[in-house]
């Protein structure tokens, strides 16, 4: 007996260890670079575009809709944004002109979500992000492979873009804008609208992050203004 054991035990002995498996390598090949990046963003052609969308947090029987954002745009002269709360029968307004007066503030310091949906050129938008253009990924939401630059795929507590690679639509933007506290993050994503329709860009619905607030919004009205001369840049 003991002769068996002594024999199986080399015999086990003997066997050759098996190699742990080696994680794969993430494929970096598909991030672009910085220049690359923006060069295909920018590459998109420039539409000055004038609408009116409303966008609303969807009811249920248990919650009715608490938030409401409307964005009215005229093609490079105008952005102006509302925010409703509407549970306290609110609103906050923010208007920007090309040509400021009174209260109204610059054009360029519109919501970069509202200048991309207007039109505006790629890449001075994508430039006032102030984005580190060391980070860049790989992201995929919804079966959709997506350009990251500004940050991890997992973060999204820094400045950044997001880009689906396929079409060059927006998915989701990150920027810093002035709060009453100093700075905020405004986080918006933007899921894509009927391609078929008569205003593809325009996104059917807007996940929305303001500071530690967040809302999931559904497009509920819209009305585009055919393009005028005066919308020329």
């Amino acid at each position: 007996m003991t002769v068996a054991l002594l024999t199986l035990v080399s015999l086990i002995a003997a066997q050759p260890v098996a190699e742990e498996e080696v994680e794969p390598v993430p494929i970096v090949d598909g991030v672009p670079s910085e220049t690359e990046l923006v060069a295909k963003i920018a590459s998109g052609p420039a539409r000055s575009r004038s609408f009116r969308a409303t966008w609303q947090e969807r009811a249920s029987r248990h919650r009715p809709a608490r938030i409401a954002w409307r964005l009215s745009v005229k093609a490079n002269t105008e952005i102006i944004v509302e925010r409703f709360d509407l549970g306290a029968a609110q609103r906050v307004r923010e208007r920007y002109a090309r040509e400021p007066a009174g209260e109204e503030r610059p054009l360029s310091e519109a919501p970069a979500w509202s200048r991309w949906l207007m039109g505006d050129e790629r890449a001075t938008l994508v430039g006032g992000l102030a984005l580190d253009g060391a980070r860049r990924a790989l992201d995929v939401v919804d079966g959709r492979v997506l350009w990251v630059l500004g940050s991890a795929a997992g973060d999204g507590a820094r400045p950044q873009i997001r880009i689906d690679r396929a079409s060059g639509h927006l998915q989701r933007i990150v920027e810093r804008r002035p709060s009453q506290s100093g700075q905020s993050l405004l986080d918006v994503s933007l899921t894509r609208g009927d391609v078929n329709g008569p205003a593809p860009w325009l996104p059917s619905r807007l996940r929305v992050r303001v500071g530690d607030r967040y809302a999931d919004l559904q497009l509920v009205s819209s009305a585009i203004e055919p393009p005028t001369a005066s919308d020329a840049p």
